[in-house]
């Protein structure tokens, strides 16, 4: 193997360890659905919730990483880029850690709400086991993403979802309290269109 271009193998303490030195612990699909099961005998949400979270505190991660990225590509700090220029820089970060990457739509931003959809990733199509949805995960990364523009604290419904029968993904990222009677109207079982609806508008 080049070790130059390949995560290496620290085999002491079972961890991948990147050119640069960085080391990785690669938790596989089967271990993060047979701890969703266990999950899932609990509590009913807890398992999409777990996940959620998840998705929030890799988002933190990769902020902290953006910012370094931020000043060689385009000579100014992580809060003076524009949207476009941070979106790439997302874009990309996501692209080169192999989770595919996000799609945003912006047009609903003046109503408060900001729509998206995760492109090429196989991460959406994965149910761990539960079938809960890995778009749990997806969604608090998004809402942890988008957070930093709008300087308050955000959830992210995945709206539509392939896993459930939809033609496609689709997440809706806004205040909290707005989100609620979306979370209802999915559990009742309510069409893409009409949760999509009650949001947006």
């Amino acid at each position: 193997m080049d070790q130059e271009n390949h995560l290496g193998y620290d085999e002491n303490n079972g961890l991948y360890v990147s050119p640069s030195g960085e080391r990785y612990a690669l938790a596989p699909w089967d271990l993060l659905a047979a701890f969703n099961q266990v999950l899932a005998s609990a509590a009913e949400h807890v398992p999409g919730h777990v996940l959620y979270v998840a998705g929030k505190a890799y988002a933190a991660r990769l902020l902290e990483e953006l910012a370094q990225d931020c000043l060689p590509e385009y000579g100014k700090g992580l809060e003076d880029v524009t949207v476009a220029e941070y979106v790439r820089l997302v874009q990309e970060k996501c692209r080169t850690l192999g989770l595919g990457y996000p799609e945003f739509d912006f047009a609903l931003t003046p109503a408060g709400v900001v729509e998206a959809a995760w492109m090429n990733g196989e991460v959406l199509t994965r149910t761990l086991g539960t079938g809960q949805p890995a778009g749990s995960f997806v969604a608090g990364l998004l809402a942890g993403l988008i957070e930093p523009f709008a300087g308050q604290a955000l959830d992210c419904l995945e709206y539509a979802s392939a896993v459930r029968g939809d033609p496609s993904n689709g997440f809706l990222i806004t205040v909290g309290a707005r989100l609620q009677q979306g979370f209802e109207l999915a559990a009742q079982g309510q069409s893409a269109s009409v949760v999509r609806a009650a949001i947006a508008g």
